[in-house]
């Protein structure tokens, strides 16, 4: 099982990390909209630096094994900043961080890619799947700008994102 795959993961299940962190707060403090935005506040580091160290983790174990460990670089910049995002997007409401948001589909793609040409078939259906996600991102992104489609995003197809990252943990040596 590959740890640095389960760490990365961790950033796509940001938004359910920060909702039990929520929770806890709620009914130790009983504060209610303060409890999410403390949870956050909590949250956000530990998250970003987890799933930062685990991408950089895999990109050197990928890059000794294969040329295209380079590809997960993308994924890798953009992986700590993802509780960022969800956190100023949702709270603060700052539209600068949509775009930054759609490019992390893509970008997983590419680090899916990154694993040697003789294990591709691993990463086979996680690549088919992070694609289907890329297409309905960009897609919704372009012509529907409302917030309700970025909410769908990051509460179904982030976790899928994470779940393709566990699958490939579980298989890949």
């Amino acid at each position: 099982m590959n740890k640095s795959l389960i760490y990365t993961s961790t950033a796509f299940f940001y938004i359910y990390i920060n909702s039990i962190f929520a929770i806890i707060l709620y009914f130790l403090i009983g504060l209610k909209y303060e409890a999410f935005v403390l949870g956050a506040a909590i949250d956000i580091l530990p998250v970003s630096l987890i799933a930062l160290m685990g991408s950089l983790f895999f990109i050197i174990e990928m890059k000794q094994k294969s040329k295209y460990g380079v590809l997960g670089i993308p994924l890798c910049t953009l992986i700590a900043t993802i509780p960022v995002i969800l956190y100023k997007l949702f709270l603060l409401n700052e539209l600068f961080f949509k775009p930054l948001l759609v490019l992390i589909a893509p970008c997983s793609v590419l680090f899916f890619l990154s694993v040697p040409i003789d294990q591709r078939n691993i990463v086979k259906y996680p690549v088919i799947i992070t694609t289907l996600i890329s297409i309905y991102i960009i897609i919704s992104y372009c012509f529907f700008l409302d917030s309700s489609h970025m909410t769908n995003y990051s509460l179904i197809c982030f976790p899928a994102i994470g779940i393709c990252l566990l699958l490939v943990a579980k298989k890949l040596p």
